[in-house]
């Protein structure tokens, strides 16, 4: 009897990606709402309700909406980094150094949500970008018990996320350069370029990530402008946004820079070494030639896309606030 063969459907797990992204995204849209439900009840002539349809009703859904499309970005950023993070540590490293990298990656991420929790202390400045929109949404009494609660769960998973995904970027870079004895490989050049290409893609992944960060962090500040009809506060309230984005962005671009940059140069060295002992028929200036080619050298035309990547958060700012329309007025 012939039996049947399966092969083929493994392509099938291609599709799981964007199902997850939809599904990401119709778990936000019903948890989070965009507002439909009052629009819904002011364009409804024969609803008892004392809604009507305003600018400002539809100003304040008009954030809302923006907000929840910033957290889907994130979300869907953060997992997909976790799992590419995963992905090479397991391709990488062995069976026991890949346990070691996991638990060093769950006592750093207990580490990181412990200080997520001390954030939530009244004296934290760090709690206060959270708290200060927060009571401006209370404030507004425009939003019910249920919504500020399904808002607070919404910030809390992009907290949870921010503090955990950075972590395993990190302990991904660090397995790239755990590389197998020089006689245990067939093709070293192959192996190094992969390392190299890896380590770019962990350091754009990465970008990518706090990049959305920084954009849904003035994203949350800017909402509150919805609720201002003064243009004077409108003005300091986002200047004030920018200035915080401003400077997280820049943290996170001196991350990039504090991972990259030694990771780079000890796999440059690694390489140099390494191909020392397995091409000794290669010249001083062909080894060169080779590691310059592949991106192992600090030319600055090589590593342009990573001081790129690098500089991208501190960016993020000023380019979100540039396509950012939240500063609706409220009459």
């Amino acid at each position: 009897m012939k039996r049947l063969d399966f092969s083929e459907t493994k392509s099938l797990r291609f599709a799981l990606p964007p199902l997850l992204v939809y599904t990401l995204a119709l778990a936000i849209l019903e948890f989070g709402g965009l507002g439909f439900t009052g629009i819904g009840e002011s364009l409804n002539q024969q609803a008892n309700t004392s809604t009507e349809l305003s600018p400002a009703l539809l100003g304040i859904n008009h954030a809302r909406v923006t907000w929840l499309s910033a957290v889907l970005i994130f979300a869907v950023f953060a997992i997909a980094v976790v799992a590419a993070s995963v992905l090479i540590m397991r391709s990488i490293l062995s069976a026991s150094g890949f346990l070691s990298f996991l638990l060093a990656g769950t006592a750093l991420s207990v580490t990181g949500l412990v200080q997520l929790w001390a954030s939530t202390m009244p004296d934290s400045n760090l709690g206060l970008i959270f708290r200060l929109t927060h009571i401006s949404l209370h404030n507004s009494a425009r939003f019910s018990e249920s919504d500020l609660d399904a808002i607070t769960l919404l910030v809390t998973l992009v907290n949870v996320l921010a503090a955990i995904a950075p972590i395993f970027v990190m302990l991904a870079g660090c397995s790239l350069l755990s590389l197998p004895d020089s006689t245990g490989s067939n093709d070293p050049k192959r192996l190094l370029r992969r390392r190299m290409t890896q380590l770019k893609t962990l350091t754009d992944l990465g970008s990518a990530l706090l990049v959305a960060g920084s954009l849904h962090m003035l994203v949350w500040l800017r909402w509150p402008l919805a609720f201002t009809a003064e243009p004077a506060m409108q003005k300091a309230l986002g200047e004030w946004a920018l200035s915080v984005t401003l400077y997280c962005g820049t943290a996170y671009s001196l991350m990039i820079a504090a991972f990259y940059i030694p990771c780079c140069w000890a796999l440059s060295k690694a390489a140099e070494a390494w191909l020392q002992q397995t091409q000794p028929e290669w010249s001083e200036s062909e080894l060169a030639d080779w590691l310059d080619q592949y991106g192992f050298s600090g030319a600055p035309i090589r590593q342009l896309p990573q001081i790129i990547a690098t500089l991208a958060p501190v960016l993020a700012g000023p380019i979100g606030l540039a396509i950012s329309s939240l500063g609706t007025k409220v009459s």
